[in-house]
């Protein structure tokens, strides 16, 4: 169900410099129009994928996950659990 998620490893992730790209997940009913399946969520969360790239001088690898949040805010926040050094675009 969904998509999987990709991580910076370990301690990178933890000290990662890196800028993030937080963007609702538009879907139709439990599915995106590519057909991925999401599944009901009973608690009314909008889905967000997160995405960026660290200094690609230091930290080989990039960021790509997916968040159940009330609203861009939040998931920004939720965010910051997995990057507590991350930044975010507008």
């Amino acid at each position: 169900m969904g998509r999987n998620d990709e991580h910076l490893d370990g301690n990178d992730r933890l000290t990662a410099a890196i800028k993030l790209s937080v963007r609702k997940v538009k879907l139709n009913g439990d599915y995106e129009p590519n057909g991925t399946y999401w599944g009901c969520h009973f608690d009314g969360g909008i889905l967000y994928r997160v995405m960026g790239d660290p200094d690609e001088a230091t930290i080989p690898g990039y960021a790509d996950f997916y968040i159940r949040a009330d609203d861009r805010e939040h998931a920004k926040r939720r965010a910051l659990i997995h990057y507590p050094n991350a930044r975010f675009y507008r």
